[in-house]
Formats: C-alpha cells, structure tokens, sequence
C-alpha cells in the first residue's frame, strides 16, 4: 500500500480537511528504507536507470557552442531524452539560436527518482551533482522541459528556473511551428500542480497553434497522476495501469501533455496522446518506446549532440549480432 501512493499530491487538494497522504507515505518509505525493511525489488530498476543517466555515459556539462560561458542552460530531463530525442534537440537547437548569452546544456536526471523512494542519501548526491554542474556553467538560468524537474529544482535548490513554456511565451514560438486545428484535451502533469505559471502557458501555445482546449474532471491543481509518480508502475504495476486507464478515460479528445512520462503512460492506454513539442516542432515521436529503446534513445541523442554541435566522437558500441525477440515476450519482458 505504501508504495501505491504516486506522490503526485492531488489526495491534499481534494480533501477538505488537508489529508496528505503523500507526506504520510512518503514517511513510511524514508522509515522502511533506514530500518531496511523496504523490498529493494520495488525501486532497484528505477535506481539505476537514474543511476545510468547521471552516469559518465549520458551525464554531460557543456556551454553553447562558441561560447565560453552560458547565460542560461538547458535541462530536457531524462525522460525527454528517453521517449522524444528528436524534440529534445529541436528544442535546444532553437533555444540556441534565438536566446541571446549562450545557451548551456545539462543531461541528466534531477533526482526525482531517489526523492521518490526515500532515499534522501541519494537524493542530496544527486542534488549536489547538478549544483556543482550549474556552478561550472556560471549559474546560469535553467530551462526545464518537464515539469517534475521543475519541481524539484524550484523546491531544493536556489537555482533561478524557468520552464520551456514561459520561455515560448516570451519570445515567442519556434519559426515553423504548425497551425493545427480541432480539439485537445490537457492533461496536466502532476509536477505542474502548484505551478500555474506552466499550466496557464501551456494552454496559451495550444491556442496560438489554433488548438480548441477542452478541460476534463480532475484537471489544474487537481489532476491525476498518470501512474509514473512515486515510481508505482515498478512496484505495483496493476494499480499503475488502472491510474493511467483512468486518467486518460476522462479525456475526451486526444489528450495533450506537457510531460514525456505522461505521454508515455496516457499513450500505452491507447489513448491518442501527443507532447506539446511534438506540436511545436512537427517531430512526431514512435510510441511508448519501452526499457531498452528509452536507454539507447538517450545514448544516441547525446552522442549525436556531442558530434554534430560541438565536434566531439562518441564512441557507442554496437553488438555484431541481431538479437530477435518475439512481441509477446517483449510484453512480458517489459
């Protein structure tokens, strides 16, 4: 039951009498952790897969090209990286080229992940890994594409933050972003709950595109978790799949997200489901691309950035062999 709580926050802003449910698992799981008794089975994929990005294989710390130091710095996130590489490098190619005083770049994750399990020795290793790589770039302004981020960064940390869709609404739309047209329901992130600063400009960029928004049940500071939140789709994956059924059923239209997890969750539904960067910059992403695609994505993507902006190889090994397996045992495996 303790680790079927998705941390997203939404039982407090329901309750009338301020029950938080979050805070009161989110305890149990710091307490479980230090009298080791939490089944290290729950978290331990999620722990290295943070472990994996803020590794010496994606982590990475650079200015702008040309430039020796960084007026702000991009943070896509980890999971961007994972599910939509090709929007995470338009995004950070326009912010390039548009914002003036160099725009750095950060790959990583944030931390959420150890905040989640309650491990706070991890949390605060992580936290000071991205501080020092903000103090390396000047101390920039960050950017953030994903809400949780976001978060995190406005919670723990004296960084000045910004999320991607403040920015747009300040200088305004990429050069080529598509009119569209019809209806799009907004799905709100869970991370963007006390934060409508994010929630206001993300429907204000639907509307420029010539979107109609249409708000379902539960939406704004009181929206559903999409069932990555608190990590539950890895220790409880049935009440996971039941958080994303029902948060994609109220929608009516084919849902927009701001958050590449929701995308992702809302998406395996098989519910239509598309990112705002995918709208902005043209670049439809595949589907939900599972465990080992999410990895190779964010090699990829770094590796190509490193190449082609900044003139560095990267050496990614391939295997001499062609590995097939059958897609009920992906299924399974998944």
């Amino acid at each position: 039951v303790i680790d079927s709580c998705a941390s997203c926050g939404q039982c407090k802003v329901i309750c009338p009498n301020d029950c938080d449910m979050k805070e009161a698992a989110a305890s149990a799981r710091r307490i479980m952790v230090g009298d080791h008794k939490m089944p290290p089975s729950h978290h331990e994929f999620a722990l290295v897969d943070m472990e994996f990005s803020n590794g010496e294989e994606f982590f990475t710390v650079r200015h702008q090209p040309g430039h020796k130091t960084s007026r702000y710095v991009f943070f896509p996130g980890c999971q961007l990286a994972a599910s939509a590489p090709d929007n995470l490098r338009a995004a950070y190619e326009d912010l390039a080229g548009r914002l003036e005083g160099g725009v750095g770049l950060i790959l990583g994750c944030c931390g959420a992940i150890a905040e989640w399990v309650g491990r706070n020795d991890l949390f605060q290793i992580e936290m000071d890994k991205m501080k020092t790589a903000w103090e390396e770039l000047g101390r920039p302004r960050v950017i953030t594409a994903c809400p949780t981020c976001y978060r995190i960064f406005k919670t723990f940390t004296q960084m000045p933050v910004t999320g991607i869709w403040q920015v747009y609404k300040e200088i305004g739309l990429p050069q080529g972003a598509r009119k569209g047209s019809g209806i799009l329901t907004v799905h709100d992130s869970c991370g963007a709950r006390d934060y409508a600063e994010i929630r206001e400009c993300v429907r204000d960029i639907a509307g420029e595109l010539g979107y109609q928004i249409e708000e379902p049940n539960f939406n704004g500071e009181t929206t559903p978790c999409c069932g990555f939140g608190g990590l539950v789709q890895f220790a409880q994956r049935e009440v996971a799949g039941e958080m994303a059924k029902t948060a994609a059923e109220r929608c009516g239209h084919t849902c927009l997200t701001y958050c590449a997890n929701c995308r992702d969750r809302l998406g395996d539904t098989q519910k239509p489901t598309v990112h705002l960067l995918e709208l902005l910059f043209g670049k439809k992403e595949t589907g939900s691309p599972g465990v080992s695609l999410r990895r190779k994505n964010r090699l990829e993507v770094r590796s190509a950035l490193l190449r082609d902006l900044w003139g560095e190889d990267v050496f990614l090994e391939k295997p001499d062999f062609k590995l097939v397996i059958p897609d009920d045992v992906k299924k399974v495996l998944e």
